[in-house]
């Protein structure tokens, strides 16, 4: 109790140089049962583009959700030289959600997939890739036996894993020095997970998708882990779901604001 004051005035900003930096988080609100119809996939890009077009005039950063981009991002040329377009149009970084493979080009085949976020500089170039850690078991991986494994791909059940990304990973570097430690869904809610990017990361980022929790107590609660993972490492903060609470944090945990 005595002691508490004392590290109330340490934290405390003083006069702390501030840089200002224009992020623009895009709230897509695609309905998950719609989230990977073929036949809704140009709408979503469309989407996504057109709003980022409109967020372009004032933003520095455009933030996409996890998997925001309906198809692989490395692989589809059109989808991606059409991200690539938006960057160059605007003038801002890209980080977008979407899926992340390894190839094997020996075998002509893909070797992993991912949950993945990428960083289209302003220039187009996609210069860096995050790949989520922490999967989610039974709906990103399946803990089970090889023989379930088998039943399940001779029953046409999804029986194929995500692959896990490194526990450390390079951290997503932007123009002027600044680098982003990112999470992806729920791998806000275990700080431990980002200590590897502190203290050299210069703001969070969570792309999520709630639309799996509908209107519930889910997306406010994952708001809530945002926040402590922003106060307890003494970052700003920027969420971007697909339908959920998008938000800014700022570095003590506060909201600053968010999209309906």
């Amino acid at each position: 109790l005595l002691l508490h004051p004392f590290g109330w005035w340490l934290g405390s900003d003083g006069d702390v140089p501030v840089e200002t930096v224009r992020v623009a988080a895009i709230q897509g609100s695609v309905d998950q049962g719609e989230k990977w119809d073929a036949a809704r996939r140009e709408e979503i890009l469309s989407r996504y583009l057109a709003l980022s077009r409109d967020a372009a005039r004032e933003a520095d950063w455009i933030v996409w959700p996890e998997t925001a981009v309906p198809g692989l991002v490395e692989q589809d040329t059109p989808m991606r030289g059409r991200i690539a377009s938006l960057a160059r149009e605007s003038g801002a970084s890209l980080i977008v959600g979407g899926m992340g493979v390894d190839v094997d080009w020996q075998a002509r085949r893909f070797s992993a997939f991912y949950d993945s976020a990428f960083l289209f500089d302003p220039d187009g170039n996609l210069t860096d890739r995050y790949d989520k850690t922490h999967l989610v078991p039974f709906g990103e991986y399946f803990p089970v036996l090889p023989k379930v494994r088998e039943w399940m791909r001779m029953m046409s059940l999804p029986h194929r894993d995500l692959a896990a990304g490194a526990d450390e990973q390079d951290l997503i570097r932007t123009g002027g020095g600044l680098e982003l430690a990112v999470a992806i869904c729920y791998e806000d809610a275990y700080g431990a997970e980002q200590l590897y990017a502190l203290p050299d990361a210069t703001i969070l980022i969570n792309v999520s998708n709630d639309a799996w929790f509908g209107d519930s107590i889910a997306p406010h609660q994952h708001l809530q882990f945002a926040r402590m993972r922003a106060l307890e490492a003494g970052r700003e903060a920027v969420r971007a779901t697909n339908n959920g609470i998008s938000a800014f944090i700022n570095h003590r945990g506060a909201v600053v604001q968010t999209v309906p």
